[in-house]
């Protein structure tokens, strides 16, 4: 029982491998022909359409009569029994094959149809595969980019537009690069440093007791700042050097 399931799934996964690319190609035909005719005409070009769909349909899995006479109903309905049997025939016999870009020349699909409609089988008359493949290459890029763009990165355009090479901010200060970016990567030390020593000297001058002991380094930036000569004393000595009226006296207010 075992080994008729697995011999059963193998030839039904060999045959989704071997027939798989004809398949869809007839599912394109029949797409491309329900989109540009609905029913082919009765003609010699009409009949040229449909024994295309026929030898691909041959290639095709399955019951392979049915598959053809569903076709015939659909796009060829005028066509007569016996010269259907004999179209059906030399395909099942022949097996004919094409090339993408011979198939869209016998079709006439053009690269507007076929990008609208989504066909990947059939190629295209105004576009051989090299352009097919340079724009399929260009269309992944744009759907990259998009996707970027999405989740919040700078595009290209705008980050040259607004980088330090176009703007040159230098040049307004009359300095050279290389000095302004020396400027620059100090700037946020000494703000760090303002910021430190600012707190330093409200946590004195409000009569608030401050939250850390102050460096030797921040006593002497907050001397330099305010330009006063205080002790370098802290904690509760202040109170008895300064008669009671708190530490910090003579800072000034903040």
């Amino acid at each position: 029982m075992r080994g008729d399931v697995r011999l059963a799934y193998n030839a039904a996964h060999r045959d989704r491998l071997c027939f798989s690319k004809p398949g869809k190609l007839a599912n394109e035909l029949r797409l491309v022909y329900r989109d540009g005719w609905g029913v082919l005409d009765d003609g010699q070009h009409g009949r040229a359409l449909l024994s295309i769909l026929l030898h691909t349909i041959a290639n095709c899995s399955g019951d392979r009569p049915a598959k053809m006479a569903e076709a015939r109903r659909e796009f060829a309905p005028w066509l007569p029994d016996a010269e259907m049997g004999k179209l059906a025939d030399e395909a099942i016999r022949v097996h004919r094959r094409w090339k993408p870009d011979k198939l869209a020349q016998r079709i006439g699909l053009n690269l507007a149809d076929r990008t609208r409609l989504r066909i990947t089988m059939i190629g295209a008359t105004d576009a051989d595969k090299a352009k097919r493949d340079r724009l399929r290459k260009e269309r992944m890029v744009e759907a990259k980019c998009r996707k970027r763009w999405a989740a919040g990165v700078v595009p290209r355009a705008t980050y040259e537009a607004t980088s330090l090479s176009r703007t040159e901010p230098w040049k307004a200060e009359g300095i050279s690069r290389r000095t302004w970016e020396r400027r620059r990567k100090r700037l946020p030390q000494v703000r760090e440093q303002h910021k430190r020593g600012y707190l330093y000297c409200c946590g004195h001058t409000c009569g608030t007791e401050p939250s850390r002991t102050a460096t030797a380094n921040e006593r002497e930036l907050v001397g330099e700042d305010r330009g006063s000569k205080t002790s370098h004393h802290t904690g509760p000595e202040w109170p008895h050097l300064h008669g009671g009226m708190g530490p910090g006296v003579g800072l000034g207010n903040c």
